[in-house]
């Protein structure tokens, strides 16, 4: 019997390893994929299943001659920001937008900005080189498993 029982309990025991969580996902979302030429959407970035989560990076990469993300409209969204924080910092080039931010409590949307249709064309609006630190600035756990979702939008011709 106590030989069953050690083939039972060594069977079930994964290794002493506790099993992964979801996995860490990072999201870009906008409530409409297709655009006219001159009209906006809200183009959301969102932060889900991350523990010990601290700061995090990131660049958004699209088509500059499609469409615009409008720097001025641009809102970090947070529930809470205090002690030892820093950012956001937003940075704005052709084609790209880099943003860092870090501190407590860091879930779900995290920022929005505008979308421009500018001329008929698609484009992807893709996440790159994506960080979630924890404080101690090592990964967070399952980063290894990190989803990314990206979008993409149409902009058609204005009537």
């Amino acid at each position: 019997i106590l030989f069953l029982l050690l083939i039972f309990y060594y069977g079930c025991d994964d290794g002493g390893q506790e099993p992964e969580g979801l996995p860490p996902t990072v999201s870009l979302s906008v409530l409409s994929s297709s655009i006219e030429v001159g009209d906006s959407v809200t183009l959301h970035v969102d932060v889900a299943d991350i523990e010990s989560f601290y700061a995090v990076s990131f660049e958004i990469m699209y088509d500059y001659d499609i469409i615009e993300i409008d720097m001025e409209s641009g809102v970090v969204s947070y529930d809470q920001f205090t002690g030892d924080n820093f950012g956001p910092v937003v940075y704005f080039d052709d084609g790209i937008v880099s943003f860092v931010l870090g501190g407590n409590n860091i879930d779900g949307e995290i920022f929005s900005a505008t979308i421009i249709g500018l001329q008929v064309g698609t484009t992807d609006i893709e996440l790159n080189n994506v960080n979630l630190i924890q404080e101690d600035g090592t990964d967070v756990p399952n980063y290894n498993l990190l989803k990314l979702e990206d979008v993409t939008v149409e902009v058609s011709p204005s009537f």
